[in-house]
């Protein structure tokens, strides 16, 4: 992916021309208004003034936030409080428009805006830094100035125009007003794409610093910034949330209602104040663009565990792109995504010989499109979507009697029923025979399935190595437990050793227990005897699906023997970390990841730099 001046270059929605767009729409709208209204545009109250007011603060608040979360004594710190200054400049300047029309003062905006603008000019030219590494931020600076002096002159032009000008004296004072409401708009438009843009100005300019100064987790928050890799809104699955200012103004938001929710638990836990806490939630999330719910669920907040930010990767860059690019860097076999369509993925399994849970019948839309004999279908049945997520649509057919099943909600119903009622579903379902969790599972779950998380990587030979693995187990398949948690534990890769559960609600982030929270069972100290056996599937299961970099895979140890459910290309970062308390970049994936990271395309395209 190659920049230059003189060509858009290509970002993620926080980019230069979604800023331009979003500024262009503002100018015009209060344009609009101030032309349907009857309140003259030089009116503190006028729509024209009123935008303007708002420009200004909004500017204000970005500079601040940016100034008070960049490093101590950097230079990027110090550029942020220039860039404040300069906004409060431009607020005294808002100012003066309350005194126009005193008769007994004299025109302050004569004596006041001339070194007012000049200053603000100046101290913007110094925020922004050189107009190298920021084009468009420069270019918007420079079109402010313009605007600027542009407004200046009409301004005084004002002043001296012969009583028979054919523009009324009103108009000539909404071209001024709307020529200033512009110039600050151009202003605070260049310190948005200061922080939201760093691109390289022409061929062999280097864009990327040489990995090894900053941990996998800032590094692979910055290549997602940087380097174009966001594809789509998945995490939070609102676009709007990933536009500029809207993005900081939801960060803003999000920090202070965790804080008013959990804020309490993390004081008793580690002594962090509510205060102290959001201002934690604010650094990390604008100067290293930590996803905020991290922060309660990796126990940022405890006091030894504050510096671990930079070494876990977060949901936020991870589910809206950087893990798509990686597991799509190499050459796809298939049409489709053979891991979200389970169809495909359990046909992949049977070519390879992979142990998994088989596939009896594709039933919906209308149709029957696979079946098994009559007898086979007379067992115990499980049915999901044959695409979708996690337990989403899931559903269980209990055999009561020869061909006659009780579904979830306790209604009974016969084979060629239940056929019927899967072929009329809207989207395609897959039957599966119903699993049972081994004997040694007993106490872990009472109806759901157990299942074993294990990820493994590619290493840079191309040969898949487990990295992490812990047990799962969901809540809300379980119909008769009190609570909606998803429960995990880590898994240790040298001997199956369980360690202590985990919760994935938030409200229990300080929590950890020994025994499982519901049944009782003693967890922390046990051992997965099929540790081996699930281990090895997972390795073969990767060398099956060898274009794929990094994989969740879901392993079932039933009274079958481990068997293969799903792989997850997507997979949720957050709660695997949680689980094992540490972030990736202090283990193997680390590692893996920084190699991997450095070999995309997006990144690989460019030059390092030193």
């Amino acid at each position: 992916m190659t920049h230059s001046i003189g060509r858009w270059p290509k970002f993620p929605p926080g980019s230069a021309g979604m800023v331009l767009v979003i500024a262009a729409a503002y100018g015009l709208a209060t344009g609009l208004v101030q032309f349907a209204t009857p309140i003259p545009a030089w009116r503190i109250d006028s729509p024209v003034e009123l935008g303007s007011a708002a420009a200004v603060l909004a500017g204000l608040a970005w500079s601040l936030a940016h100034a008070v979360t960049a490093a101590l004594g950097s230079d990027d710190r110090r550029r942020w409080w220039m860039a404040s200054f300069a906004m409060v400049a431009l607020t005294l300047i808002q100012a003066t428009d309350w005194f126009d029309g005193i008769d007994d003062l004299p025109d302050v905006d004569l004596i006041l805006n001339l070194p007012l603008w000049l200053t603000v000019a100046l101290l913007l030219r110094g925020a922004l830094g050189g107009h190298r590494r920021r084009p468009w931020a420069s270019r918007c600076w420079t079109a402010g100035l313009a605007l600027q002096l542009a407004s200046m002159a009409l301004d005084v032009a004002e002043g001296l125009l012969p009583a028979d000008w054919p523009v009324s004296a009103e108009r000539f004072s909404a071209l001024t007003e709307m020529m200033e409401l512009l110039c600050i708009e151009a202003y605070v438009a260049a310190l948005v794409l200061r922080a939201a843009t760093l691109v390289p100005v022409a061929a062999g300019t280097q864009a990327f610093p040489r990995f090894g100064g900053l941990a996998v987790g800032s590094e692979a928050r910055r290549l997602f910034r940087t380097a174009g890799l966001f594809r789509s809104a998945k995490y939070p699955p609102v676009r709007a949330a990933f536009y500029p200012v809207l993005k900081e103004l939801l960060l803003v938001v999000v920090c202070l209602g965790l804080a008013a929710r959990l804020g309490g638990i993390a004081r008793r836990a580690g002594g962090r104040s509510r205060f102290g806490q959001v201002a934690d939630l604010m650094v990390l999330g604008f100067n290293d663009g930590v996803d905020p719910p991290s922060y309660y669920a990796h126990e940022l907040y405890l006091p030894q565990r504050r510096a671990e930010a930079v070494h876990y990767l977060t949901r936020y860059e991870t589910k809206n792109g950087l893990l798509y690019a990686l597991n799509t860097a190499r050459p796809q076999p298939f049409a489709g995504h053979e891991m979200n369509d389970k169809l495909l993925f359990a046909e992949c399994c049977e070519q390879h010989g992979l142990a998994a849970a088989p596939v009896l019948m594709v039933a919906g839309a209308g149709a029957v499109l696979r079946r098994v004999p009559r007898a086979t279908l007379d067992q115990d049945l499980f049915c999901k979507p044959r695409r979708g997520l996690g337990a989403r649509g899931a559903a269980r057919f209990r055999r009561v009697a020869p061909e006659r099943y009780q579904d979830n909600a306790g209604r009974e119903l016969s084979l060629d029923q239940l056929v019927e009622r899967l072929r009329a579903a809207a989207v395609p379902v897959l039957v599966q025979p119903c699993l049972r969790n081994h004997a040694d599972l007993a106490g872990f779950a009472d109806a759901s399935l157990v299942t074993i998380r294990v990820v493994t990587c590619l290493d840079p030979e191309g040969v898949p190595e487990v990295t992490h693995a812990m047990l799962r187990v969901l809540s809300k398949l379980e119909p008769e437990w009190p609570c909606n948690d998803e429960f995990g534990t880590p898994i240790d890769l040298a001997d199956g050793r369980l360690g202590m559960v985990a919760s994935d609600r938030l409200a229990r982030c300080a929590e950890r227990f020994s025994r499982h929270p519901v049944t009782g069972r003693p967890v922390a100290g046990g051992r997965l005897d099929q540790w081996p056996e699930v281990k090895a599937l997972a390795l073969a299961a990767h060398a099956a699906f060898a274009h794929r970099l990094l994989v969740g895979w879901d392993i079932a140890v039933t009274d079958r023997g481990a068997l293969l459910l799903e792989g997850n290309t997507n997979l949720d970062v957050m709660f695997l970390q949680q689980v094992h308390r540490r972030g990736f970049g202090r283990d193997r994936l680390g590692a893996l990841l920084r190699h991997h990271l450095r070999a995309l395309p997006q990144v690989a395209a460019e030059p390092l730099s030193p």
